[in-house]
């Protein structure tokens, strides 16, 4: 278990997530810290837990809030806080989360979208084995462009507003689904914003559908059978916001059957919490599709999108210190 101390700020990084970026946490707060870090992917005791006065972490159980007895701030490490137990947080305990993703996960959606709409992965695999099939040459299954395309966002946060405007910029129609359509969004000319409730009328007609949205009560299965079903059989998915989000046997069904063309996942319904044991992403076998795009949630993790949240970590924990206001308050 690292320690890094000088004193001050009791800080415990939990999961290797956290635990990785001691030195980087240290280097750039200002304030004085004492930083245990606990590369934990379970709900396993720590020694240390009760004196914390800040969390850094994915993941937080019931059981962990109920013995850190001096908690003042649990700081998630990226944006969706639904692996912490907030119902079980103090009053006065606050929870903020990171953002920074934007760039990130704006161009793996366009990475994503791109690769699956040339068949750069099928082209790839073949060559590799000596196959040319997919060359001009010898009349290969035609890829398409990107530009002049229907592109759909589900959801209008940070990510969603900056692949929004990415894809403008390669001249995509751009249409985001949203809970709140009348709020105030940062979106390029010509973007259609529509609530929720039209998500059924929007399905038919893109051509590419990104999903970004958390996972809550409300965005949970989301996408299922019937969704896929209104898409069309050109169509591509994308799906960078949580597992539970997009139905995954639905999904792999529909990609089978050819319902829509193909499909970028980078998120699952059970993702493993360390490495050592060869852990299969789904218990469909989305491994043997040829026209599937799999990724082990990788879409918001760059070198910048990293140092941009530790940055905002290391402020809250300063600000906390300093008693001012906390930035990206979830509760409290």
């Amino acid at each position: 278990m690292p320690v890094k101390a000088r004193r001050g700020v009791r800080v415990g990084l939990l999961g290797n997530m956290a635990a990785t970026n001691v030195d980087l946490l240290d280097s750039l707060a200002r304030s004085e810290l004492s930083i245990t870090a606990v590369p934990i992917h379970d709900d396993s005791p720590f020694p240390g837990l009760s004196l914390m006065d800040v969390i850094v972490t994915p993941f937080l159980s019931a059981r962990m809030i109920s013995e850190a007895a001096a908690l003042r701030l649990v700081h998630c490490t990226g944006a969706g806080v639904d692996r912490i137990s907030t119902k079980d947080l103090p009053s006065h305990v606050f929870l903020c989360n990171c953002h920074g993703h934007a760039t990130a996960m704006g161009e793996y959606a366009l990475a994503a979208m791109l690769t699956l709409e040339r068949g750069l992965v099928s082209a790839d695999r073949a060559l590799r084995s000596g196959d040319w099939r997919h060359g001009a040459a010898f009349s290969s299954p035609v890829g398409g462009e990107v530009n002049g395309a229907h592109l759909g966002i589900v959801g209008a946060g940070e990510a969603s507003e900056g692949l929004a405007s990415m894809a403008a910029a390669l001249g995509m129609t751009v249409t985001v689904v949203t809970r709140r359509p009348e709020r105030p969004r940062r979106l390029p000319d010509g973007a259609q914003v529509v609530g929720l409730n039209e998500l059924d009328a929007v399905l038919p007609q893109v051509d590419h559908l990104v999903v970004a949205v958390p996972l809550t009560p409300l965005t949970a299965g989301l996408v299922g059978a019937r969704e896929l079903a209104l898409m069309k059989d050109t169509s591509v998915l994308v799906n960078m916001a949580r597992g539970g989000v997009v139905d995954q046997e639905a999904l792999y069904t529909a990609l089978l059957g050819r319902t829509i063309r193909a499909a970028a996942i980078d998120v699952w319904q059970n993702e493993p919490r360390q490495l050592g044991v060869p852990h299969p992403p789904a218990a469909q076998s989305f491994h043997e599709l040829d026209n599937v795009l799999v990724t082990p949630h990788l879409a918001g993790w760059t070198h910048q999108s990293r140092l941009r949240r530790w940055k905002t970590i290391a402020d809250n924990i300063d600000r906390l210190a300093e008693g001012q206001a906390l930035t990206n308050v979830l509760a409290h």
